[in-house]
């Protein structure tokens, strides 16, 4: 039975930030043991200026992709394949901006096969994309939900003066990205929550409001192009989370 008709979306949402988080700390956990393999760009994933780690097998489902790459570069901070090679697995990629002389450094350490611990620098990036991450399971969680043959139609090349804001638009409010949005945004407030409980009221009011707030300074890019209709999915969310905290969703 498909998991949209055994959950309501309140519901949905805890277990599926829930299975990130253990996957996530899963993760962190196993990367001492993992088989983690370096190679430069470029390729389908990897620019030529550009170094990856590559981490086999990472969770149960997935692998990952730690992409070193140089400062300015505009690239997202991550990617999600549903299945990169055919026959092969789902893979997370997470991006991560650094200086151009380090990463030349890291391509001819690569190239030599003398790059040290991986490990170490892998557990870094995961420490700095944990949300990153959470977005980007939840997308193969979607996936896994909807089924494999779910797809997005490419949309047709437009060179019109508003077409980089059209496009952002669609992009935030697309039901997917919004999911994994909605996801990743509760899943920072439920760190905050916990580090800092005496911000967070038990009153609905004051929590929506701090609430909306906080997603609004840390998702700036997000809440600038998030419609009204999609706006108002993300207080239904908090609102949920908010009854969920009191035991009472």
């Amino acid at each position: 039975m498909p998991l949209r008709d055994v959950f309501g979306e309140g519901a949905r949402d805890s277990f599926f930030r829930e299975r990130a988080e253990r996957e996530y700390l899963a993760l962190v956990d196993r990367i001492d043991s993992a088989s983690i393999t370096p190679h430069v760009g470029p390729d389908d994933i990897l620019e030529s200026n550009e170094v990856g780690y590559f981490v086999q097998n990472a969770t149960e489902t997935l692998d990952l992709e730690i992409v070193f790459t140089p400062e300015g570069g505009g690239r997202p901070h991550g990617r999600y394949h549903e299945a990169y090679e055919e026959g092969g697995r789902p893979l997370i990629v997470l991006f991560y901006e650094e200086s151009k002389e380090r990463v030349i450094k890291r391509k001819l350490l690569a190239i030599r096969g003398k790059l040290g611990s991986m490990a170490v620098a892998v557990r870094n990036v995961l420490h700095l994309r944990h949300y990153t991450f959470t977005h980007e399971y939840i997308h193969h969680m979607d996936k896994l939900r909807m089924g494999p043959h779910r797809t997005v139609q490419t949309p047709e090349p437009d060179d019109s003066p508003d077409a980089r804001e059209r496009k952002m638009g669609e992009y935030y409010n697309s039901p997917l990205e919004i999911n994994a949005y909605i996801q990743q945004m509760l899943t920072s407030m439920q760190h905050s929550i916990s580090a800092y409980p005496e911000y967070w009221p038990d009153d609905s009011r004051e929590f929506t409001f701090r609430a909306m707030r906080f997603i609004e300074q840390n998702y700036p890019l997000a809440w600038k192009y998030f419609s009204e209709d999609t706006k108002r999915r993300v207080r239904k969310r908090v609102g949920q989370m908010w009854l969920d905290r009191r035991g009472s969703g």
